[in-house]
Parts: C-alpha cells; structure tokens; sequence
C-alpha cells in the first residue's frame, strides 16, 4: 500500500505543469488588449502627422507662401529635427496619458 501512494504522488497531471513558460527567449507574447491599443495608438499618432501636413500645406496655399517648404527647410536643420523629435515625443505621450486613463482594468 505504501508503494501505490508514492507512485501516485509521483504522477503528475496536465493541470499540474505550469504552462506559463516562455518560448526560451525571456520574453513572453503581447496581450490582445496591448496589441490593440499599440495599433491604435500608432495610427492615431499617423493621422496627427499626416493632417498636420496637409494643414500646412492648405495654409500656405491660402497665403501664397509655401509653409510646407519652409518647414521641409526647417526639418533639414539639427535644430529642427530635434524640435520633431520633440513634437513626437509629446504625441507620444499624450495618446499613452489617453489610453492608459481610458482603460477601465
């Protein structure tokens, strides 16, 4: 009777192993719900730029002055890359602040 308790000891069931394991790389798989607030994010974050373009562009054709050329001029500089960097840092973190407070976990 002792032999037949630690065989079944012994034994382990499917629900028994741990399958949160991960695939060796350290890493384990993005959440449904993170997947789709990246992708939302992001096209959010594209549609920002790309109206904010065609703003410009609209504007200096209502003016007669090409805004689109001087920013195209400004953006080749250090100095303006870095205030772009800046601009998207800001977009950045602004759709985060509205995607993290919109969640209701």
């Amino acid at each position: 009777m002792a032999s037949e308790t630690t065989v079944k000891e012994s034994e382990t069931t499917v629900s028994d192993v741990d399958t949160t394991e991960q695939d060796g790389d350290g890493l384990s798989p993005p959440s449904d719900a993170f997947t789709g607030w990246f992708a939302s994010s992001t096209l959010r974050l594209g549609l920002v730029l790309v109206g904010f373009f065609l703003l410009l562009a609209a504007l200096g054709q209502l003016s007669g002055v090409d805004i689109l050329g001087l920013t195209a001029e400004l953006l080749g500089t250090d100095v303006g890359r870095w205030l772009l960097v800046a601009v998207v840092a800001l977009a950045l973190i602004s759709v985060a602040v509205h995607g993290f407070t919109g969640r209701s976990d």
